[in-house]
């Protein structure tokens, strides 16, 4: 059904017409129903749903884990993900695209998704108005960061509030949190903070590969934030967007690709939850 649905967005995409439509689809995820609402482009990124192993991560410690916070909300793709498993886990997202707020917004209201908390704004080492600079002509650009690596890439900007991770409502430093990191070059602003509230939290984070003429200072303020709150480091292997493994490194893998550079951080009691996956 979801590739009938596929076909129906792109003849719709193709003959410009999509743009002008508001409308919702009902599919199928985890055997649970999810409503995604298309508003003109806003929304097809859920009708070709990639990174399931985002899920499959979440369903090996979903028994435990209290909240979910994603750091880089962006339209909803982590949410779906997550609520299609369990609808009633807490789910707190930051975001600072005001595009994309008004999209989240939405999605929760049609799914009903209890539980759901959403902080519009980014995060970063202090509280400030900063511009995030999009690199493709879309008004929810998944790609879009504080850290262009080049002035010739940016389409265009837009104005955003950030706040430090302090600001964030409490969490109890018992349970078991899982973050989600997805912040395009951003995450050496934010990492220590978090790392430093000693909360028992699991840490999925996208560090994109070096570019040309980009300097190596985020991989090494990372790093040393890494070593000092005593996480480690795993490569998560991946196979047709499932999550297969994990593979222990030292340090970041610098000249990775963009489809290749998703990593956990963990602590040594964490490890119980993926003895069998890793290599």
């Amino acid at each position: 059904m979801i590739k009938l649905w596929q076909l129906f967005i792109r003849v719709l995409h193709k003959t410009k017409v999509l743009r002008f439509l508001n409308f919702t689809i009902s599919l199928k995820l985890y055997g649970n129903k999810v409503i995604i609402p298309i508003i003109g482009h806003l929304g097809i990124y859920h009708v070709f749903m990639d990174e399931y192993w985002i899920s499959d991560i979440f369903n090996i410690i979903k028994q435990e884990c209290k909240i979910c916070i994603d750091i880089g909300a962006n339209l909803g793709q982590t949410l779906v993900k997550l609520k299609a498993i369990d609808k009633n886990v807490k789910y707190l997202g930051l975001e600072p695209n005001s595009n994309c707020l008004f999209y989240l917004e939405k999605l929760i209201q049609v799914n009903g998704y209890p539980n759901c908390t959403i902080i519009p704004a980014g995060l970063s080492y202090t509280q400030k108005m900063d511009t995030i600079h999009f690199l493709w002509n879309e008004d929810t650009d998944r790609s879009a960061t504080v850290y262009p690596v080049s002035d010739v890439s940016i389409i265009k900007k837009q104005i955003c509030n950030f706040i430090t991770w302090n600001e964030i409502p409490s969490l109890n430093k018992a349970d078991l949190h899982l973050i989600k990191i997805d912040v395009e070059r951003a995450e050496s602003d934010f990492l220590g903070q978090i790392l430093n509230s000693e909360i028992n939290c699991i840490i999925i984070i996208e560090v994109l590969p070096l570019e040309n003429g980009e300097k190596t200072d985020r991989f090494e303020i990372c790093q040393s934030a890494i070593i000092k709150f005593g996480y480690m480091i795993f490569k998560i292997n991946k196979r047709h967007e499932k999550f297969i493994s994990l593979t222990r490194l030292n340090a970041f893998d610098i000249y990775s690709n963009v489809n290749d550079c998703d990593y956990l951080l963990l602590k040594h009691h964490h490890l119980d939850f993926f003895e069998n996956r890793i290599l």
